[in-house]
Protein backbone atom coordinates (compact mmCIF):
# COMPACT_ATOMS: atom_id res chain seq x y z
CA UNK A 1 0.00 0.00 0.00
CA UNK A 2 1.70 3.02 -1.26
CA UNK A 3 1.76 6.61 1.09
CA UNK A 4 1.27 9.70 -0.10
CA UNK A 5 4.57 11.54 0.95
CA UNK A 6 2.03 15.10 1.61
CA UNK A 7 -0.61 13.81 3.08
CA UNK A 8 0.72 10.58 4.78
CA UNK A 9 -2.27 8.95 3.47
CA UNK A 10 -2.89 5.44 1.68
CA UNK A 11 -4.51 5.78 -1.77
CA UNK A 12 -7.88 4.38 -0.46
CA UNK A 13 -7.94 6.77 2.43
CA UNK A 14 -7.45 9.86 -0.14
CA UNK A 15 -10.22 8.43 -2.80
CA UNK A 16 -12.16 8.52 0.71
CA UNK A 17 -11.27 11.96 1.36
CA UNK A 18 -12.31 13.08 -1.98
CA UNK A 19 -15.40 11.16 -2.23
CA UNK A 20 -16.28 12.46 1.08
CA UNK A 21 -16.09 16.13 0.79
CA UNK A 22 -18.70 15.44 -2.72
CA UNK A 23 -21.93 14.56 -0.23
CA UNK A 24 -20.45 14.43 3.21
CA UNK A 25 -21.72 10.68 3.54
CA UNK A 26 -18.98 8.16 4.77
CA UNK A 27 -20.48 5.16 3.86
CA UNK A 28 -21.14 5.93 0.78
CA UNK A 29 -17.69 7.90 0.30
CA UNK A 30 -16.41 4.35 1.92
CA UNK A 31 -17.95 2.00 -0.04
CA UNK A 32 -17.04 4.18 -3.44
CA UNK A 33 -13.51 4.63 -2.14
CA UNK A 34 -12.86 0.87 -2.26
CA UNK A 35 -13.95 -0.15 1.29
CA UNK A 36 -15.97 -3.44 1.77
CA UNK A 37 -20.33 -2.31 1.67
CA UNK A 38 -20.49 -4.80 4.92
CA UNK A 39 -17.83 -2.64 7.02
CA UNK A 40 -17.93 0.35 5.05
CA UNK A 41 -20.71 2.54 7.76
CA UNK A 42 -17.84 1.39 10.24
CA UNK A 43 -14.92 2.10 8.33
CA UNK A 44 -15.97 5.57 7.59
CA UNK A 45 -16.61 6.31 10.89
CA UNK A 46 -12.93 5.36 12.38
CA UNK A 47 -11.77 7.37 9.10
CA UNK A 48 -13.43 10.75 10.15
CA UNK A 49 -12.01 10.30 13.56
CA UNK A 50 -8.09 10.81 12.07
CA UNK A 51 -6.17 13.62 12.33
CA UNK A 52 -5.02 13.08 8.66
CA UNK A 53 -8.06 12.27 7.63
CA UNK A 54 -9.85 15.59 8.88
CA UNK A 55 -7.10 17.96 7.75
CA UNK A 56 -6.91 16.14 4.11
CA UNK A 57 -10.98 16.72 3.85
CA UNK A 58 -10.62 20.14 5.08
CA UNK A 59 -7.84 20.89 3.34
CA UNK A 60 -10.12 19.68 0.14
CA UNK A 61 -13.15 21.50 1.06
CA UNK A 62 -11.01 25.14 1.09
CA UNK A 63 -9.58 24.02 -2.08
CA UNK A 64 -13.35 23.79 -3.60
CA UNK A 65 -14.63 26.96 -1.32
CA UNK A 66 -12.12 29.20 -2.70
CA UNK A 67 -12.74 27.49 -6.36
CA UNK A 68 -16.23 28.40 -5.99
CA UNK A 69 -15.35 31.74 -4.33
CA UNK A 70 -17.32 30.75 -1.49
CA UNK A 71 -16.43 32.37 2.16
CA UNK A 72 -18.32 32.92 5.25
CA UNK A 73 -18.49 36.70 4.49
CA UNK A 74 -20.15 35.63 0.95
CA UNK A 75 -22.49 33.13 2.60
CA UNK A 76 -23.59 35.77 5.66
CA UNK A 77 -24.50 38.38 3.27
CA UNK A 78 -26.40 35.80 0.91
CA UNK A 79 -28.31 34.95 4.06
CA UNK A 80 -28.96 38.81 4.54
CA UNK A 81 -30.19 39.44 1.06
CA UNK A 82 -32.80 36.74 1.66
CA UNK A 83 -33.47 37.70 4.89
CA UNK A 84 -34.46 40.89 4.00
CA UNK A 85 -36.58 39.69 0.27
CA UNK A 86 -38.46 37.79 2.01
CA UNK A 87 -39.78 40.48 4.57
CA UNK A 88 -40.38 42.85 2.29
CA UNK A 89 -42.60 39.85 0.48
CA UNK A 90 -44.11 39.20 3.89
CA UNK A 91 -42.77 35.58 3.89
CA UNK A 92 -42.12 34.89 7.36
CA UNK A 93 -41.21 31.45 7.06
CA UNK A 94 -38.43 31.84 4.80
CA UNK A 95 -37.57 35.61 7.12
CA UNK A 96 -37.07 33.41 9.80
CA UNK A 97 -34.99 30.40 8.06
CA UNK A 98 -32.57 33.13 6.69
CA UNK A 99 -31.73 34.50 10.17
CA UNK A 100 -31.99 31.43 11.82
CA UNK A 101 -29.32 30.51 9.75
CA UNK A 102 -27.40 33.66 10.21
CA UNK A 103 -27.44 33.48 14.01
CA UNK A 104 -26.18 30.07 14.12
CA UNK A 105 -23.75 30.91 11.81
CA UNK A 106 -22.61 33.83 14.22
CA UNK A 107 -23.32 31.73 17.25
CA UNK A 108 -25.70 34.32 18.81
CA UNK A 109 -27.44 31.59 20.29
CA UNK A 110 -24.52 29.94 21.85
CA UNK A 111 -24.20 33.28 23.67
CA UNK A 112 -27.82 33.23 24.59
CA UNK A 113 -28.06 29.92 25.79
CA UNK A 114 -24.71 30.62 27.96
CA UNK A 115 -27.50 33.44 29.59
CA UNK A 116 -29.83 31.66 30.61
CA UNK A 117 -28.17 28.40 32.27
CA UNK A 118 -29.36 28.65 35.70
CA UNK A 119 -26.03 30.13 37.42
CA UNK A 120 -24.83 27.81 40.53
CA UNK A 121 -22.40 28.61 43.22
CA UNK A 122 -21.16 25.28 45.18
CA UNK A 123 -18.92 25.92 47.94
CA UNK A 124 -16.06 23.51 48.31
CA UNK A 125 -15.19 22.67 51.92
Amino acid sequence: MAINKQTGLSDIQESFCREYVVDKNGTRSAIQAGYSKKTADVKASQLLRLVKIRARIDALQAKINEKNEISADYVVKKFKDLAERALLKGDMVNENRALENLGKHTGIFERDNEQKRPQTNITLS
